[in-house]
């Protein structure tokens, strides 16, 4: 093993420890209560609450699935997903903000218990719980699949696939288990900015094997010109298709159990408002540089058979060993801080959505912590395990989740702004949305019926329409609840 190699190894270990140190300091300042532990005592400021936010949402996908759709496709895409998501802002203030009042307010700590109080039904929560957790959990074993390759291609093998899977996994239980979320999320802010400033310096590097960014802009025009065209060099962007995207980000990303969590554990309305102005910058941030990474490799590697492969390419081909170690940590960092926030948040959901209401409903502080850090464990193990033979459901919900979380968009909505909503609105509007969008994944119903839109648009319009018509003909909640969500005091 080469000097440099076990350099790069302990600079890897150093940057996993890190996390660990963080949880512990997370740990000692923090006060053993549900909402310390899950919440973070409600108080992720301004720039903790902008950058956990961004690395839960973004993780490998902008070193990996963005230059590969970008090498494929083209930059197109930046029209639909990254709109959508920049737009996403805005849902963040018609949702974040009541959602912080009305979280900040009552104490609600999962989106299954503003469900079930809102409609004053516990069918809503289960409903909610068990949508989002089928939506989620797949999530909890890409990751470290994810986490493994990146470990075992940066050390050429030294560290075992096996093996690196099993250190991202035991490094995320650790300081989850011991710091809950303000662990997650003072993490996340390292996390973050390093996947920031590795994307952008991955961005140079590919650059400096073609003169730099002037010449390589010049060399897009004059090499690849139709992959910065609307529709990319295989017509895959047309607007139909741009225009889905928009909806599946802009309609998803706040529904997303881990951003919908950090709503109610925001420190006060600015820390909202900011988010609202920040989360465009620091998208727009992150995404650009994929658009680069994907055009000047299709430059440099105008042939690749597979193009997610375009990153890593370019990494082990054109970067030193110590350049690359450290933009290994980018890629790493957008891992780990999807994964952590991905485990933290199924603890909390089937701690609170599901242990308490249904299980104990007497489980004392200390018992919900016990058994949200046991849930932490066997998510992990779970996890590790399914990542060696992912079952073809794995694979399944993965593709459909952002379709399947932008369904439940319609329900919150309704539940924040429309008073004639009821339980059975909401219950039947996500089972017939959810029915269509993976109906549609599964060929069940031919991509052909929605005229070249993804199905995302029918099955936002089927939830929509099923919420209004089912509510107008079901019982509502009691007077008291509607006052005490629609009420000036609420």
């Amino acid at each position: 093993m080469s000097n440099e190699l076990i350099i790069g190894i302990t600079v890897l270990i150093f940057f996993l420890a890190l996390a660990v140190i963080i949880s512990y300091y997370a740990n000692k300042v923090s006060s053993n209560t549900v909402d310390d532990y899950f919440l973070a005592g409600r108080s992720l400021g301004i720039v903790v609450l902008a950058f956990t936010q961004m690395a839960t949402i973004l993780s490998g996908l902008v070193f990996v699935g963005g230059p590969g759709i970008v090498y494929a496709t083209g930059a197109g895409f930046f029209s639909g997903l990254t709109m959508g998501t920049c737009l996403a802002a805005l849902m963040f203030y018609i949702v974040g903000r009541r959602l912080w009042e009305i979280g900040n307010k009552y104490r609600f700590i999962t989106p299954g218990e503003f469900f079930r109080d809102r409609f004053e039904s516990p069918g809503t929560q289960i409903v909610m719980l068990i949508a989002m957790l089928a939506f989620v959990i797949p999530y909890i074993a890409l990751q470290p699949i994810a986490g493994g390759m990146a470990l075992s291609g940066l050390t050429k093998g030294a560290i075992p696939y096996a093996v690196g899977s099993l250190i991202i996994v035991v490094t995320i239980i650790v300081y989850v288990y011991f710091g809950g979320l303000r662990a997650v999320a003072w993490t996340d802010v390292i996390q973050g900015s390093a996947m920031l400033v590795f994307l952008w310096v991955l961005v140079f590097v590919a650059a400096g094997q073609l003169g730099g960014m002037s010449a390589a802009s010049e060399a897009v025009k004059a090499t690849v010109p139709d992959i910065f065209e609307r529709t990319g060099p295989v017509g895959a962007w047309g607007w139909k298709a741009a225009f889905s995207w928009m909806c599946i980000t802009f309609f998803s990303i706040s529904c997303q159990p881990p951003v919908f969590i950090r709503f109610f554990a925001a420190q006060n309305m600015k820390a909202i408002k900011w988010l609202f102005v920040l989360w465009p910058l620091l998208i727009v941030a992150c995404w650009a540089p994929t658009v680069f990474i994907g055009a000047y490799g299709k430059i440099l590697y105008p042939d690749m058979a597979v193009p997610d492969e375009i990153s890593a390419t370019l990494i082990i081909d054109y970067a030193p060993l110590w350049l690359a170690i450290l933009i290994f940590v980018g890629l790493l960092s957008a891992i780990k801080s999807t994964a952590d926030s991905q485990f933290h948040v199924l603890s909390s959901m089937l701690t609170r959505d599901f242990y308490v209401p249904f299980v104990n409903q007497k489980a004392s502080t200390e018992k919900q912590l016990k058994v949200g850090k046991w849930f932490i464990v066997l998510l992990g193990i779970a996890g590790y395990l399914v990542a060696f033979k992912p079952p073809e459901l794995i694979g399944f919900f993965a593709n459909s989740a952002f379709t399947g979380i932008a369904v439940l968009c319609v329900p919150t909505l309704a539940a924040l702004y429309w008073k004639r909503a009821t339980a059975a609105g909401v219950i039947w509007s996500v089972i017939l949305g959810e029915t269509l969008a993976l109906g549609s994944f599964a060929g069940i119903f031919p991509k052909s019926w929605w005229m070249g839109f993804d199905a995302v648009i029918p099955a936002l319009i089927l939830t929509t329409v099923v919420l209004v018509v089912v509510s107008y003909f079901t019982k509502l909640p009691s007077e008291e609840t509607i006052n005490k969500y629609f009420s000036n005091a609420a």
